[in-house]
C-alpha cells in the first residue's frame, strides 16, 4: 500500500479509491484553503472516468435538457463591459465581423430555449 501522492501523509490511495467506488465520501485531510485542491479533483474525476461511470450519458438523449449553449467566449467580455446580454450586442458595442453572426446565432438559440421552456411550463403567450 502506497502513500497518497496528493497529501503525502500516509493516507492509503487504494482506500480513497475504494471509498469513491462504494459511493461513500472518502475521508480526506482538511486543507487550509476553501476546498479540495485541483489535484484532488483531477484524481477523483480520473477515477470516475476510468470506471466508465459517464458512459452513455449524453445531452441529446436527456429529456430534461433544454439546449446546449455554446460558450461564446469572444462575446462574453464585450457583453460584460457594456452590461448587456450577449444576444443584444450591436456593432456600436464593439462587435464586428463574424461576431455579429455569433450574436444572431446566440439570439436564435436563446429564443429557442425560451420557447421550449414556455412549452414545458404549459404557458401561452398573449
Amino acid at each position: 500500500m502506497g502513500r497518497c501522492q496528493a497529501h503525502g501523509n500516509g493516507t492509503d490511495a487504494a482506500r480513497l479509491a475504494e471509498g469513491l467506488a462504494d459511493g461513500a465520501r472518502a475521508r480526506r485531510p482538511r486543507h487550509t484553503g476553501t476546498g479540495p485542491t485541483l489535484r484532488d479533483w483531477r484524481r477523483d474525476w480520473r477515477t470516475v472516468r476510468e470506471r466508465g461511470a459517464l458512459a452513455g450519458l449524453t445531452m441529446q438523449g436527456d429529456p430534461h435538457c433544454l439546449a446546449m449553449i455554446p460558450h461564446y467566449a469572444s462575446l462574453a467580455p464585450i457583453a460584460q463591459e457594456v452590461r448587456k446580454p450577449i444576444f443584444d450586442l450591436k456593432q456600436a458595442d464593439g462587435v464586428s465581423g463574424g461576431q455579429l453572426q455569433a450574436v444572431a446565432r446566440c439570439r436564435k438559440g436563446f429564443e429557442d430555449i425560451a420557447q421550449a421552456l414556455i412549452k414545458r411550463l404549459g404557458l401561452e403567450l398573449p
